[in-house]
């Protein structure tokens, strides 16, 4: 009788190591998955964020661009009205010389 309670206290004792062992087991595992995402999650930021620089730096020189393509256009714009009014006030002024040669 005293061998079986004995017997049932080193087994006792041998499951609730072996429970500590996995609940041990358990807990590591559980800290290398999460350490795993906080790694996988702080690159992916990173790349995201070099990503978008990236974007934003392509979106500043079409920008660019764009302005100034918009003001050589308006440029172009304001020399033909220009030469327009100008060649209005020559017309304008060649039948006042005309009258006054005849």
């Amino acid at each position: 009788m005293e061998k079986l309670e004995t017997q049932r206290k080193r087994l006792m004792e041998a499951a609730i190591k072996t429970s500590g062992h996995r609940l041990l087991l358990l807990c590591l595992m559980l800290n290398i998955l999460l350490l795993g995402l906080l790694i996988g999650t702080s690159t992916l930021g990173a790349l995201s964020q070099s990503y978008f620089s990236y974007q934003a730096e392509k979106s500043a020189e079409l920008i660019e661009e764009n302005v100034e393509e918009i003001l050589a256009d308006k440029s172009l714009e304001n020399d033909q009205h220009s030469s327009e009014e100008a060649e209005q006030e020559m017309h304008k002024e060649q039948p006042n010389t005309e009258a006054e040669n005849n």
